[in-house]
């Protein structure tokens, strides 16, 4: 009696094996040990024992069968690893047909070239406001690790052309790849940007994530051979304007929608997204919406009675992908859903005038880019290709007061306002002069006529 040992690529492959054993040779086979998947790459081993004598012929047809079932088994292999995606702890996909725009002459991307070194990559694009506003704090990261074994590589599925141009005005310090058939998106599952990547220097995927989580001590810990702890994309990558956070697993998605219903956030917080024709925003009062659908603010929305309590789900998707016909829709929606008016009217209130005292402010230049990008919280406003209009709205907010904008700024601008303001408490005295100090721009108090939503009770008697 003698022994067969097979080393098998795939686990799946062993049975194939075993069957085509089986048929070939007419002889029983005993397994004498269960395959068992260890090692880097997968490899399996499994020992056979043949009960009956076999033959150099039968032999032969046995080495065909196993030199075309390795080479299945290594086509299922690299198809099971493009299936798996961005995944945390596997290989990741191939990136060597990427066209490298500013990289040394002899840089590649292939995994074998890159071995060794810890490796991020950032899918984004120019017209992408997120993406820009995160331009800095990668080349930031960049510059820190320059002498370091860490490969910085900016992917975008545009032309070259437009990235060219745009680099010119802002520039990228990592390489950048072009990805012109968006095979290497696909392959990573790329679907919202922005979106990174980062593998360790033993080529596995470490976490799948968004740029500011990219930070020096994260960077550093896989220099060290240390794991990192996944950080999750903010919910404003996850949520799609217009669907709900679970699909529906039946059927297509809607032409038109509209749903109001009672939230489900039990802890209070709230989310909103909106865009092409679509609105999702989670756990939101009326008010909240009002100011969403209508261009008024809390400050400009006058009400005769108090709205109706309690925090409400919000989703709306248009036809036309219009987001004025999704206003429309959720504006006639609301007012049957809450038994309410709302009508604008013009009447005299105290405002804040906001007018340009000067020119080259540090926190107020003109924007390079197309793409646009927003982020306000307490004592900050900050934002790429913000018009000016989009600012007067967050002074609105911060100030509880409506602005006038007098400065007849046309273009967008990149923001980066900051004042002191603990928490939600509003400081408006701090925030005027931050305005004035960062911007070049100044607030001054006056009263006058401006648009207002009036909102009424369909069942309020009007005095």
């Amino acid at each position: 009696m003698k022994n067969l040992t097979i080393n098998l690529k795939h686990q799946d492959a062993s049975q194939k094996l075993k069957d085509s054993l089986r048929t070939i040779s007419g002889n029983t086979l005993r397994v004498l040990s269960e395959v068992d998947m260890y090692g880097d790459n997968s490899e399996a081993e499994a020992e056979t024992k043949f009960t009956k004598p076999y033959n150099e012929t039968i032999m032969k047809r046995i080495n065909v069968w196993i030199v075309l079932l390795s080479f299945a088994c290594f086509i299922h292999s690299a198809c099971a690893e493009s299936e798996n995606g961005s995944k945390v702890g596997s290989k990741p996909p191939e990136i060597s047909s990427l066209k490298l725009l500013q990289a040394p002459a002899e840089a590649r991307t292939s995994w074998a070239e890159l071995k060794g070194k810890v490796i991020v990559l950032e899918f984004w694009a120019t017209w992408c406001g997120p993406c820009v506003a995160a331009i800095p704090h990668m080349n930031e990261l960049t510059e820190k690790f320059k002498d370091k074994a860490v490969q910085f590589i900016a992917i975008t599925g545009e032309d070259e052309t437009t990235v060219q141009k745009f680099l010119k005005k802002k520039p990228i310090s990592g390489w950048v790849g072009v990805d012109g058939d968006k095979s290497v998106h696909k392959a990573y599952g790329v679907t919202e940007i922005p979106y990174t990547v980062i593998i360790d220097q033993q080529g596995h995927i470490a976490d799948v994530t968004y740029p500011l989580a990219v930070t020096e001590q994260r960077l550093n810990d896989l220099l060290d051979g240390k794991k990192i702890a996944s950080v999750e994309r903010p919910k404003e990558y996850q949520v799609r304007a217009g669907e709900l956070p679970e699909r529906i697993p039946d059927g297509k998605p809607p032409l038109y929608q509209v749903i109001i219903r009672p939230t489900q956030n039990s802890n209070g917080d709230s989310e909103s997204i909106g865009g092409n024709g679509g609105l999702t925003a989670l756990g939101s009062s009326l008010s909240d919406v009002l100011s969403t659908v209508y261009p008024f603010l809390d400050c400009r929305i006058v009400t005769d009675s108090p709205l109706p309590e309690g925090r409400f789900d919000f989703v709306a998707k248009a036809p036309d992908e219009s987001d004025e016909t999704r206003n429309i829709l959720l504006r006639q929606a609301i007012q049957v859903t809450f038994g309410i008016t709302a009508a604008v009217e013009t009447r005299e209130m105290d405002v804040f005038i906001l007018t340009l005292k000067r020119i080259n402010a540090p926190g107020l230049v003109r924007s390079v880019t197309e793409g646009s990008f927003s982020s306000s919280g307490p004592g900050k406003i900050q934002g790429i290709n913000m018009p000016i209009n989009a600012l007067r709205q967050e002074l609105e907010r911060w100030l509880g007061k409506p602005v006038v904008d007098e400065t007849e700024l046309k273009e967008g601008f990149d923001i980066n306002l900051k004042w002191a303001q603990p928490d939600s408490i509003r400081n408006p005295e701090a925030l005027i002069r931050a305005v004035q100090e960062q911007l070049g721009l100044e607030l001054t108090q006056a009263n006058r006529r401006i648009e207002v939503l009036v909102v009424e009770s369909r069942n309020s008697n009007k005095k």
